[in-house]
């Protein structure tokens, strides 16, 4: 879901509390959790603010070389907008991790699982 509206439409990893029909809107809440805090920071989003990720051992789309993507950055809970350079199935070895350079990251080409690689919205493409 975007972090805030702003041009740039941050994305973070997410946990759906619950689905307010009535708005026909998410509660979620920010997996990164401040210290000393039992809960992250709770948002109410529109359905299509949401994205699903796919569970463990669901399907995952392989997505190919120069396709726009949002992704996971490493080490953070926030998607960020990046361009495929070797998905799984291209690498020397088996991998579930795509190769993938982020916008405004200086060139650097990143390993990123694959169930955190998602196809990115057209506005964003």
């Amino acid at each position: 879901m975007p972090k805030e509206l702003d041009e740039e439409e941050n994305w973070i990893l997410a946990k759906i509390i619950c689905f307010h029909d009535k708005v026909r809107e998410y509660e979620v809440e920010d997996i990164d959790k401040m210290k000393n805090e039992k809960h992250g920071k709770q948002f109410m989003v529109s359905m299509k603010n949401v994205i699903e990720l796919p569970g463990p051992g669901g399907y995952l789309q392989e997505f190919p070389r120069s396709h726009r993507v949002i992704a996971l950055y490493p080490n953070t809970t926030c998607f960020y907008k990046a361009s495929i350079i070797i998905p799984p199935s291209k690498q020397n070895i088996r991998t579930q991790y795509y190769l993938i350079s982020f916008d405004n990251d200086n060139d650097a080409v990143r390993h990123v699982d694959a169930q955190y690689v998602l196809d990115a919205p057209n506005e964003l493409k």
